[in-house]
């Protein structure tokens, strides 16, 4: 029982001290200060096996601290995986080089609801099985096959 008794002993130093009522926060934080002093446990054999000195060693609570702050930079010290994205420079200046896009036409055109065509004539659409007429300003437009 010593593997155990010691575990529970280390996990008593500093342990996480989270007040809920909920039982899966309390055993989720357990079960994450298990881990960290296995974890610990390892870090501990194996720099002996190295060659370190015990004195050089991390005590638990600088190893927690250590093994948190990691965690708390973790996207600022890696490059991101997967395909690369464009920089926002990089994606103004592909923007700019496209050249400039047509000029809207202004807002009552815009916003006037009727169909505006190039050519076309202007036909009434027939009434519908409901007597409902569809919009009478739809534009057909003409198409020449010749």
């Amino acid at each position: 029982m010593g593997g155990v008794d010691l575990l529970d002993s280390l996990i008593a130093q500093y342990r996480t001290k989270i007040r809920s009522r909920k039982w899966y926060l309390r055993l989720f934080f357990h079960m994450m200060d298990v881990a960290m002093v296995e974890a610990w446990l390892l870090y501990r054999r194996d720099s002996t096996s190295c060659g370190v000195e015990q004195k050089e060693q991390l005590r638990l609570m600088d190893f927690k601290s250590e093994v948190a702050s990691c965690l708390c930079k973790k996207d600022t010290l890696c490059s991101k995986r997967g395909r690369p994205s464009l920089s926002v420079q990089a994606g103004l200046d592909l923007k700019k080089r496209r050249g400039a896009t047509a000029p809207l036409p202004p807002a009552p055109v815009r916003l006037d609801r009727i169909d505006h065509c190039v050519s076309g004539t202007q036909q009434t659409a027939p009434m519908n099985d409901l007597g409902h007429g569809i919009d009478p300003r739809i534009v057909h437009a003409s198409i020449n096959t010749d």
